[in-house]
């Protein structure tokens, strides 16, 4: 958007075009082809390949991993990346684990979004409410309410031992 160019991503070539529909540049993914693309609101492409997330410029500037294992765990095939209105991005892997970044790389929550295992993993949020799309349905998950519900459950937790400490 800061660019205002659009890139159209078709196996491993990358497209730019200006605003007019103008052809401006044209790359190679280094990476080869993505799962996912999404546009950060810092106007960079994040990519998806296998178990991680790398950035990209629209002039085709490779930026290096942003997300990976270490953050999003061991045990999954495939993600999908999503931005939502607030400019948050939030990836959904495989195994049914959502992820909700304060900023790309640094994690804000994750939660069980479902438990049974995705294919292909594709999902979209607003307002904290994931629609995660499911071999021929749409899997409604409140998510902001679901990671609400985990935090007031740790800290009466933490109260409930706290007071038994007392005792």
């Amino acid at each position: 958007p800061k660019k205002e160019h659009m890139v159209a991503i078709i196996g491993n070539d990358a497209f730019v075009f200006d605003m007019k529909s103008e052809k401006v540049g044209q790359w190679i993914v280094k990476d080869g082809t993505p799962n996912a693309v999404e546009v950060g609101d810092d106007g960079k492409l994040y990519m998806a390949f296998g178990k991680e997330v790398i950035t990209y410029n629209s002039d085709g500037f490779r930026y290096g991993t942003v997300i990976d294992e270490t953050i999003l765990g061991e045990g999954f095939e495939d993600m999908d990346i999503t931005v939502d209105e607030s400019g948050a991005m939030w990836v959904l892997v495989d195994t049914g684990w959502v992820f909700k970044f304060k900023k790309p790389g640094k994690l804000d929550w994750k939660l069980k979004a479902v438990d049974h295992e995705l294919i292909h993993p594709r999902f979209g949020v607003f307002q904290g409410n994931l629609l995660i799309t499911d071999r021929d349905t749409i899997v409604p998950v409140d998510a902001m309410q679901a990671h609400l519900d985990e935090e007031q459950a740790k800290q009466d937790e933490a109260e409930a031992k706290k007071a038994e400490g007392k005792k």
